[in-house]
């Protein structure tokens, strides 16, 4: 009877450990899926636009070019877009720069004065603006979602 007992014991601590590990790993999978489809669902979120080039230069050229043009709009287009509002951030950054007629300049010095580098994040692409002294004055990073290039960081 008490082997019995011990017997049907360790039957149920294994089917405890068994379970355990399967709920374990199916949340796991879940997390992983859920994980995966707010991905995605971010990456389509930034490629849904169309605005963006199919390099980061391209990407790059084409943002100097709405600076050039005055259009703070489609500038701030070709940066990722967050919850925080970092699309805003930009437009009210440049809107302020447009004021004081720096647009140009910015255009200017990113256009002219910007060296390809390596990015902050991995996957990414970079750019950077050394001052004379030869340290970094501006990094531009650059993500790649589907087929487009967006300004990460600035």
């Amino acid at each position: 009877m008490a082997k019995k007992r011990v017997f049907i014991s360790c039957g149920i601590l294994l089917a405890l450990v068994i379970g355990g590990w399967a709920v374990g790993a199916s949340i796991d999978w879940l997390r992983n899926d859920n994980l995966r489809s707010a991905y995605d669902a971010y990456v389509a979120s930034q490629a849904s636009d169309g605005i963006g080039g199919k390099t980061p230069q391209e990407t790059l050229d084409l943002f100097v070019a709405a600076l050039r043009a005055g259009d703070v709009d489609l500038a701030s287009k070709y940066f990722t877009v967050d919850d925080r509002g970092c699309r805003e951030k930009w437009v009210r950054y440049f809107n302020d720069l447009k004021v004081k007629n720096l647009l140009g300049v910015m255009a200017e010095d990113i256009a002219t004065k910007s060296k390809p580098a390596a990015s902050s994040y991995d996957g990414n692409f970079g750019y950077t603006i050394l001052n004379k002294d030869g340290t970094v004055g501006v990094s531009i990073d650059l993500a790649h979602f589907g087929v487009l290039w967006k300004i990460e960081n600035l």
